[in-house]
């Protein structure tokens, strides 16, 4: 599906907060991200197609 590509992450470091976008009109919250959990989602979500389905796996991973 095409709104299931993510097409930006965006990290607010001082919340550690990360939003997930895949659509225009519902970007997706997720809290208690650290500055180095992000740069490694980074770094593993080029390996994968970019889905968020993959990137919350990625999340779900990590914790």
């Amino acid at each position: 599906m095409v709104d299931e590509q993510v097409t930006g992450l965006y990290f607010i470091g001082k919340l550690h907060r990360m939003w997930i976008i895949y659509t225009e009109m519902h970007p997706e919250r997720i809290d208690g991200i650290n500055n180095d959990e992000y740069l490694d989602l980074l770094k593993n979500i080029s390996k994968t197609n970019g889905t968020r389905y993959e990137l919350y796996s990625l999340l779900l991973h990590k914790r």
